[in-house]
């Protein structure tokens, strides 16, 4: 392997030399032996830290110890040193840039000799994230196309900005951020207010942006100008997305040339995901255009209602010149050109793959071998899709004539029916997104197979039940309550109830399933030598539940060490004469507080944040009801703690720890509190991005089988990595036979961080098989492989 030198370093003459494990770029003198060093080794690598070690020897000369890097930034420490054995030196650097890609090798100049940098082995790395920023924008619009540089978006309201572009501005200037902006409705002008913007984005390659929409913001374009417009840099490695567009309906755009009328991508590692695209007109991806050099992702989108420009309009709803397109549980829908153009096309360099998707009213026009993912439903057949996996329909898929915001807070979507063709028409091992548009679960309706396009039907929720509360680990000030929850199909909150004395908590969700799943509880702030009575109750839309029986116990005593009191002289009597008797004036009764009624909560704000941890606030009225507190999050694993807010008429600020939480992970939380009278989320909750750098995701192997027919035997499927390094227990597995039948698998643990598959089946036929193999985990998306014959 070669490594070049750096720059600033010139070659002199004949009289340079490589020595065993460094670069000497000038022979030393006679009187002094060279400096060597060996390998490079980095540790401590943070966002714009790190620390190298490499063994030095100094040659028994005055040597100056530090380091040089290629890849961005840096400053080195110095150190002087001249030992004449070899010692471990380290150097640290600083000033480093986020996701910056780094080769630094230790340095060493004696006295009166040139630079000596270790050549044999420099180290590679790659800096953690940047620091989390928020950004806001909320309030009143601004004048059409307005967007000059600004330092507020600091906080919601007052702190905000008034336009989504003053704040991407704000970004910009951010140079080593992962930074979200939130754009809230503008309901200072009525429900359904829209912005009227133009929104450009030119990011640095180290700073990572999502825009994320709070309660359905409406986005609406300029005349002759896409909605969102994203550029550079092009030419990025990696899967992760640099700019995420989240939860918006983007409308009224319009491009006159080339690009899209709401979204145009021109960079890299670009992803939209919960949005309606609509109502937006072009020539070419009047919806969406691509010309990225890596892949577009689109999941969870419904793009219905634009329009071509022109008779000869290609790509209505999608258009990709180059790079490619992924689109995953999209609801494509009546994107008709005006003549004989497409919904959805390709350039001559573009590729686009679709899996899991509505294509209604839109028809595909140039298309390659590989576009078909599977589990697609078409009302036409124009996009060759291969008829085992995927349906065409005609107007069976029966979607919704309009869009609608289907009970949730989430982007409008066009719902389907139970008698609809996209209708549990996806395997379960195939669904790969768990949850649709407006955040609902997959699979929804009766959790067998998942539903076509960015809609899940979803059974009515019902009250969750909970099993009896045991405690353990009681100690004078804590104990731990546990208990099995089932959520009832609706995302469920866990708090704590207890008589006896002071006690504060932290909990788990228990999700939104419908099997039983066994929630803890950590209770602190007790009282030494009390006999408590707790018990959890789960709460989600459809009511509460509260365990019984409740569980009973007495923490320790603390030892109490009274102090031996000093003996008090007996006081001179004192004569006091009667005093002359006041009138007694009677204590008013206090009026009986008022009904109760469920609490209210303000906007939820964040602090404090870690890699897993970070805290949540807000003002919580407890509405005449004794009233608790917790919290509930979306985006990865998580557990939330609680509070006790009273029973006031008052606001009472409530803050809520938030442990388990995944680094590097884009989080948005709200704090619920709930009474007799009912529970309360907040309305605006807050996002944000953990600290630290995201674990690698699970990768999975399947394995080719050579099957036995007739006869049930036991296979070993598939091998998979994990470096969440967690029990095997803590993974489920879907084995899809490859015969048309499911099961589910067996995980066994075979080394850190490493798992094998095995399932139990009877082929009809004997040979080769090739099974496909889901594994998943709470927090986190499922990752599917299928096994490759040789």
């Amino acid at each position: 392997m070669r490594f070049e030198l750096p720059r600033t370093l010139v070659w002199m003459g004949t009289t340079a030399l490589l020595t065993g494990t460094l670069g000497v770029l000038n022979a030393p003198t006679a009187s002094a032996a060279a400096a060597s060093i060996g390998a490079t080794t980095v540790s401590g690598i943070g966002a714009s830290t790190a620390t190298l070690t490499a063994p030095v020897n100094a040659g028994g000369t005055a040597t100056e110890i530090s380091a040089t890097c290629t890849g961005g930034p840096f400053t080195a420490s110095q150190e002087t040193v001249s030992t004449s054995g070899t010692a471990s030196k380290t150097v640290a650097l600083t000033g480093l840039t986020g996701f910056g890609k780094y080769v630094c090798s230790v340095t060493a100049k004696q006295t009166g000799q040139a630079l000596v940098v270790g050549q044999v082995k420099p180290a590679f790395f790659t800096t953690a994230a940047p620091p989390p920023v928020t950004l806001y924008v909320d309030g009143n619009p601004a004048p059409l196309g307005a967007g000059a540089a600004t330092t507020s978006c600091t906080g919601p309201g007052a702190q905000a900005c008034p336009t989504i572009q003053q704040a991407v501005t704000a970004a910009q200037a951010l140079s080593d951020s992962t930074v979200t902006i939130q754009v809230k409705s503008l309901t200072a002008v009525g429900p359904g207010a829209a912005y009227f913007e133009a929104v450009s984005i030119a990011l640095p390659d180290t700073v990572r942006l999502r825009i994320a929409g709070v309660g359905n913001p409406i986005v609406r374009g300029l005349l002759g100008r896409s909605v969102f417009t994203i550029t550079g840099p092009t030419g990025l490695a990696g899967s992760s997305p640099r700019v995420t567009l989240v939860g918006m309906t983007i409308a009224g755009g319009e491009a006159t040339g080339s690009g899209g009328g709401g979204v145009t991508v021109a960079g890299d590692l670009v992803w939209l995901s919960n949005n309606t695209i609509t109502d937006n007109r072009g020539n070419t991806g009047a919806g969406v255009y691509n010309n990225s050099t890596n892949q577009l992702t689109l999941i969870n989108n419904t793009i219905a209602g634009n329009l071509g420009g022109t008779a000869s309009s290609t790509g209505v709803a999608v258009f990709t010149l180059q790079g490619s397109t992924l689109l995953v549980n999209n609801t494509l829908a009546d994107n008709p050109p005006t003549g004989t153009g497409t919904g959805l096309d390709i350039g001559a360099q573009g590729f686009y793959r679709l899996i899991n998707s509505i294509l209604s009213h839109t028809t595909c026009g140039n298309h390659k071998a590989g576009t078909d993912g599977g589990h697609n439903v078409e009302s036409g057949n124009t996009c060759g899709l291969n008829a085992t996996t995927n349906r065409v329909s005609n107007s069976a898929i029966n979607l919704a004539s309009s869009l609608a915001a289907n009970d949730s807070a989430g982007p409008m979507t066009l719902a389907i029916a139970t008698d609809s063709s996209a209708h549990n028409w996806v395997p379960i091992a195939d669904c790969s997104v768990t949850f649709d548009a407006r955040g609902f679960g997959r699979p929804g309706f009766d959790g067998q197979n998942c539903d076509a396009g960015a809609f899940e039907i979803q059974a009515a929720s019902t009250v969750p039940t909970i099993g009896g509360t045991t405690a353990s680990g009681v100690t004078d000030t804590a104990a731990t309550l546990t208990a099995q929850v089932n959520p009832g199909g609706a995302p469920t909150s866990v708090g704590v109830t207890c008589t006896g004395g002071a006690y504060n908590w932290t909990s788990a969700n228990a999700g939104s399933g419908r099997s039983p799943v066994g929630v803890s509880a950590n209770l602190s702030g007790l009282t030494p030598g009390v006999e408590y009575v707790c018990a959890l109750k789960a709460t989600n839309t459809a009511g509460e539940a509260t365990s019984t029986p409740a569980a009973t116990f007495t923490t320790s005593a603390t030892p109490v060490v009274t102090p031996t009191p000093t003996p008090t002289p007996t006081p001179t009597p004192v004569v006091t004469p009667t005093p002359t008797p006041t009138p007694v004036t009677p204590t008013p009764t206090p009026a009986p507080p008022g009904p109760a009624s469920r609490p209210t909560v303000g906007a939820t704000s964040v602090s404090a944040i870690g890699t897993s941890t970070a805290t949540l606030t807000a003002p919580v009225t407890a509405n005449n009801a004794s009233t608790s507190a917790t919290a509930t999050c979306t985006g990865g694993a998580w557990s939330a703690g609680g509070a006790i807010v009273g029973s006031g008429t008052t606001p009472v600020t409530m803050s809520v720890p938030l442990t388990g939480l995944a680094p590097g992970t884009i989080y948005s939380c709200a704090i619920t509190a709930t009474n007799s009278a009912g529970t309360t989320t907040s309305g605006t909750p807050a996002a944000f991005s953990t600290a630290g750098a995201p674990k690698a995701p699970m990768t999975v192997s399947a394995k080719v089988i050579t099957a036995k027919k007739g006869k049930s035997t036991t296979y070993t499927v598939a091998t998979f990595k994990d470096p969440a390094d967690l029990a095997a227990k803590s993974y489920t597995v879907t084995i899809a036979w490859g015969d048309g039948t499911t099961s589910k698998g067996t995980v066994s643990r075979t080394g850190k961080g490493t798992y094998k598959v095995t399932g139990k089946h009877t082929y009809k036929t004997a040979g080769s098989k090739s099974p496909k193999v889901t594994v998943g985990k709470a927090g986190t998306a499922a990752v599917s492989a299928k096994a490759k014959p040789a």
